[in-house]
Formats: structure tokens, C-alpha cells, sequence
């Protein structure tokens, strides 16, 4: 089995057994790992999932794609290099031993939807509201 380790902002530890396959946020979730809120049952639309990957494993694995770099704006204090979305991440077999940080808050920090990137296609329902740039 993979094992993957969620280190809470206080410094403890839970090293769980992870099905290959599954996103990091379902096996959180699946082990009671406090701290992964998963408001939105892992359709990339809410960040209560929001985790902090350090190299190397950051680099070993695929980048995120526009909706959840989009999605990441909601996430309270990303960061740039490290913030990721545990519902995009797929655990697979070189995944093991793989540490995952979590954020002190899972809270929402934004009021509104995020604004898509520029150049983006038009995704004005996704959040079942109109986007302004304003």
C-alpha cells in the first residue's frame, strides 16, 4: 500500500495506508484527517481541500490545471509554489512516503467568485454568477 503523511499546522502527524487511484482529499477525508473540509465533495470548486506539497515532491508531480489554479484564489493564503487542491491530486505507487502540509484554515477567503485568468475561456456559470472584472 502507499502511505502518505498529512502533517497538521500544530505539528502532528497522520501516516495513512492511500488506494491508488483516489485523490489525496478522498483519502483524507476517508481517514478522518482533520483539517481536509471537502465542502464540495472534490469538483474543484470550493479550496476547503487546499494543501501545502514541498519539494521534491512538488515537482514529481503534474502541475495543476487552469480550474484549479482558478479555484486556488478561494483558498485562504495559497501559495504560489506550493498550493495545491488535494480532490486534483491522484495517488499513484510513486507516491509513497509522500508528505502533505495542511493550511491552518480551510476557510473561504474570498466574498465572491475568483475572476478567471485572463484569455480564459468563458466560464461566467461556473459559480452560477457573472464575473466582473471591477
Amino acid at each position: 500500500m502507499i502511505q502518505v503523511t498529512y502533517l497538521q499546522p500544530d505539528g502532528r502527524s497522520h501516516t495513512v495506508e492511500a488506494q491508488a487511484g483516489k485523490s489525496l482529499m478522498a483519502t483524507a477525508v476517508a481517514h478522518n484527517i482533520p483539517g481536509i473540509d471537502a465542502d464540495c465533495g472534490g469538483e474543484c470548486i470550493c479550496a476547503t481541500c487546499h494543501v501545502h506539497i514541498d519539494m521534491p515532491w512538488r515537482e514529481r508531480l503534474a502541475p495543476a490545471e487552469e480550474a484549479e489554479r482558478w479555484t486556488l484564489e478561494l483558498a485562504v493564503e495559497p501559495h504560489p509554489d506550493t498550493s495545491r487542491l488535494s480532490c486534483q491530486i491522484r495517488v499513484d505507487d510513486s507516491m509513497h512516503g509522500l508528505v502533505v502540509r495542511l493550511p491552518p484554515s480551510q476557510r473561504y477567503a474570498l466574498t465572491r467568485p475568483p475572476t478567471p485568468p485572463l484569455g480564459a475561456s468563458d466560464e461566467s456559470s461556473r459559480f452560477g454568477l457573472p464575473h466582473d472584472r471591477a
